[in-house]
C-alpha cells in the first residue's frame, strides 16, 4: 500500500531529527504523480530539510519547480542549486522508482534504478537535524497529490548494482539493510506511519490517504531461493543471495 497526498494540505514528516552523513548518502521511493510535469506550479515529493528551519542546506525530488526549468530533478540546495535532471520523460499515471545519490562530489539521480544524470555539488556542511517531508516541501508552502511508498535513506554510497536492485523494486531490507538511516513502508494502516528501520521516529500523517502501491520482492520462507554461486533474477548481483516473494 502507499499514500497518496491532494495537492493541498496532506503530508507525512518524520517525527525524529537524525544527522546526515556528511561524505555520501543514497535513497530510493516508489512514487507516482496525478498530473505530468507542467511548466505551472511547484511539487516537491521529497525534501529532506537540514539545518534550523531546513533552509540551510537539503536534497530533494522535485516534480515541477521555476529553478530547475521545470524538469523532474534530483537536487542539493546550499544556496545555489545542483540539479539531477530525469533525460527521461515523466509520465501522469505511471508507477516509478526515483532513486538518488551523492558521493562526496556529484548528486545523481536514478530512475527505476538507472543513472539519469549528474551534477556537481559542494559537500554538506551542517549534517545535522535532518528532517525528512514526503509530499510537502520544506517551508511547509508546497504540497504534492503523487503516491508514495517504501522511502528509504542509506548513509552509505549504494553501488550501481544495489540501486539497480532497488530500482527492480527489491525490498530495501535486502539491500544492505545494516547501512540504512531510516526506512519507511508507507502502507497506510498506521498514523503515524511506523518506522521499520533506522531511528528517524515515525512519520506524522496529515490526510494523507490510503492506496495501492507498485509491488514489491519482499523476504520469504524460501519461495525463490538461489545460492550465491549461481544466477539470480538478472538485477540481483552473484553475491546476494536471499529467499523473496513479490508482494
Amino acid at each position: 500500500m502507499a499514500r497518496k497526498g491532494n495537492a493541498t494540505d496532506q503530508s507525512l514528516i518524520s517525527e525524529t531529527a537524525v544527522t546526515l552523513p556528511l561524505d555520501g548518502y543514497s535513497w530510493s521511493l516508489h512514487y507516482r504523480s496525478d498530473t505530468a510535469p507542467s511548466t505551472t506550479g511547484f511539487k516537491q515529493p521529497l525534501n529532506i530539510a537540514v539545518g534550523a528551519g531546513g533552509s540551510d542546506e537539503r536534497t530533494t525530488f522535485t516534480w515541477n519547480h521555476t529553478n530547475i526549468n521545470f524538469v523532474p530533478s534530483v537536487t542539493h540546495f546550499d544556496g545555489l542549486f545542483a540539479k539531477a535532471k530525469f533525460t527521461t520523460s515523466l509520465l501522469a499515471d505511471t508507477d516509478y522508482v526515483i532513486g538518488g545519490r551523492y558521493d562526496g562530489v556529484n548528486i545523481e539521480c536514478f530512475l527505476n534504478g538507472v543513472s539519469e544524470d549528474t551534477d556537481p555539488t559542494s559537500d554538506f556542511t551542517s549534517g545535522a537535524n535532518a528532517t525528512f517531508n514526503l509530499l510537502v516541501d520544506h517551508q511547509g508552502s508546497s504540497w504534492d497529490n503523487g503516491e508514495i511508498s517504501h522511502f528509504v535513506f542509506y548513509n552509505v554510497i549504494l553501488s550501481d548494482a544495489e540501486m539497480l536492485m532497488l530500482g527492480k523494486r527489491v525490498s530495501p531490507i535486502l539491500v544492505r539493510p545494516q547501512s540504512i538511516l531510516a526506512y519507511w513502508r508507507i502502507d497506510g494502516n498506521l498514523s503515524p506511519e511506523p518506522i521499520a528501520i533506522g531511528t528517524a521516529g515515525g512519520l506524522t500523517v496529515t490526510g494523507a490517504t490510503k492506496v495501492d502501491s507498485q509491488r514489491i520482492f519482499m523476504p520469504s520462507k524460501q519461495i525463490i531461493q538461489f545460492p550465491s554461486a549461481a544466477a539470480g533474477p538478472d538485477f540481483m548481483p552473484a553475491s546476494y543471495s536471499q529467499s523473496m516473494v513479490r508482494f
